[in-house]
């Protein structure tokens, strides 16, 4: 039995210039002298393909079974309860015939290796039936080429083409058209509602007449590091029409961020997206009915509505955000733990967002936590605690407070929520110097940031977290310097995503230390 081709071995090929033809003199030797052994050739429409087989490694057999003439000895009783399959009833008689199982592909040690020599170019794959495959479909001059293409003409002409360090290009009808007749879907935990008595090849047809269009990624320097951009060029009606009824998100909330934050992540409407989620929840009969039960169980016992009430007020800018705070309810477990969890939603509805606090805090009193209503900058706050000595000084789990008359803010404990409303500018994330390197250069109408701050983040990790004692091995902590110098030059990560009107936009920075 030999291992057949998988269908992406057959359409995926590596083109490579030929820059020095003198220098190439005696490549395919050494191909050959890494591989240890000699090509199988084979012709194709008068080209050559030199093809060396995949290679699936012997393993040694550490414990030989016994010949199959030994007769069997009982196993002596282990102390262990009989395993629970030797007392379930068959389903079958015995004498039924053994189903016999497909044995899986298995995977070679070293993959194959297939390549063809043209004048100034060579062509590589895994198997000859790529490069089959890529001699049928060659253009027969420029003109018939990717590179004359309309949509590829954008690529090339991006400002940063040049400089890339590498580019990604697709056609979204072909990678439609492609993966959903030749892959399955992955597993999801709900089932898309699919059109029924529609095949595959349909589906990949109709989506693919629906999202006609490109799609380019270029990763290249700037002075800050290494950014990512990727586009999604609208071609086609839908996605022109899609894009026009989406809104860049506020920036407001941003302002109650504190510039030291590990992590946070903004955006808007989060009332809209609990939408999205209920209704593909309700399309399935295993989830519709836990939602039922969820929005029965939050309604029995606050007495409130869980769209309207609880999401349907966060209807504009959100940020959560991870932020360095000795005010935080951890401190009562592990000392040295100084993190807080903050939220920050922006709203065009006060009014049930403070009826539907008011409502969570009268329910929390009544024998569950301490609830202390506190104005802070002449704003109302409230503090929930648990007063773990029982001596009368609660601890404070969580505050909620207005930050302006349309920005509502938690966090894990009223004094963090306290240092959170009294930031001044310097103090707040926009005004942040990494901040500003980390997202200098994206558009500022976007969907909203998610920055890291890796340094603070290793800060807290090497020098905060308690660890117990060793966590590495002898040799793995003799190389631990190196590793964290290396990571240690990773300043921040950051990114985006916009909408214009011509494409959709994603924007990543991996900003790396300036150099010394």
């Amino acid at each position: 039995w030999r291992p057949q081709v998988t269908v992406l071995e057959e359409h995926e090929v590596m083109v490579a210039p030929i820059a020095e033809p003198e220098a190439f003199d005696g490549f395919m030797d050494t191909v050959a002298d890494l591989r240890g052994t000699d090509p199988e050739t084979r012709r194709y429409q008068e080209t050559s393909i030199f093809y060396w087989a995949p290679e699936f490694l012997e393993t040694e057999v550490l414990d030989e079974s016994p010949p199959d003439d030994f007769p069997l000895e009982e196993e002596p009783f282990n102390g262990l309860p009989e395993s629970p399959l030797h007392t379930i009833p068959k389903a079958l008689p015995e004498t039924e015939p053994e189903v016999m199982s497909i044995p899986e592909e298995p995977i070679p040690d070293v993959p194959g290796l297939a390549i063809a020599v043209f004048p100034d170019f060579l062509i590589a794959a895994e198997h000859p039936a790529a490069i089959r495959s890529w001699i049928d479909l060659r253009p027969e001059n420029q003109a018939e080429s990717l590179a004359a293409q309309e949509r590829f003409q954008r690529t090339l002409n991006h400002p940063e083409y040049d400089a890339a360090l590498g580019i990604f290009y697709g056609s979204m009808s072909e990678i439609l058209k492609y993966s959903l007749v030749d892959f399955s879907l992955p597993k999801l935990p709900v089932d898309l509602p699919l059109p029924e008595n529609v095949s595959p090849a349909e589906i990949a047809e109709l989506a693919a007449l629906q999202l006609d269009s490109s799609i380019e990624v270029l990763l290249y320097p700037q002075p800050e590091g290494i950014r990512l951009q990727g586009r999604g060029y609208y071609d086609e009606t839908l996605l022109q029409l899609a894009s026009a009824f989406i809104e860049p998100a506020p920036q407001q909330v941003l302002e109650n961020v504190p510039d030291t934050s590990y992590l946070m992540l903004s955006g808007q409407n989060l009332a809209g997206a609990w939408q999205q989620v209920a209704a593909l929840l309700e399309t399935r009969e295993e989830t519709a009915g836990s939602l039922d039960q969820i929005r029965s169980f939050f309604s029995l016992i606050t007495g409130l509505d869980l769209d309207e009430d609880l999401f349907g007020w966060m209807d504009q800018g959100f940020a959560v955000f991870l932020f360095p705070t000795r005010q935080t309810p951890l401190e009562a477990f592990v000392p040295d733990i100084h993190i807080g969890l903050g939220l920050a939603l922006q709203t065009s509805d006060r009014k049930t967002a403070e009826n539907t606090f008011a409502q969570l805090d009268e329910i929390l009193g009544i024998g569950f936590a301490v609830v202390e209503p506190q104005i802070l900058n002449d704003q109302p706050a409230t503090s929930w605690g648990i007063d773990f000595d029982a001596d009368g000084q609660p601890t404070s789990f969580l505050g909620h407070g207005w930050a302006d008359e349309d920005v509502f803010v938690m966090t894990t404990s009223i004094g963090s929520l306290t240092e959170i409303l009294n930031l001044s500018t310097r103090q707040r994330l926009p005004g942040s110097p990494i901040f500003r390197r980390a997202t200098r250069g994206f558009p500022e109408t976007n969907q909203g940031y998610f920055y890291s701050n890796i340094s603070a983040i290793l800060s807290f990790v090497f020098n905060g977290l308690p660890f117990p004692g060793p966590i590495m091995d002898a040799e793995a902590d003799a190389e631990f310097p190196e590793f964290r110098k290396v990571i240690g030059t990773v300043q921040a990560f950051s990114g985006t995503l916009s909408f214009t009107e011509e494409h959709m936009q994603m924007d990543a920075l991996i900003m790396l230390s300036p150099a010394r």
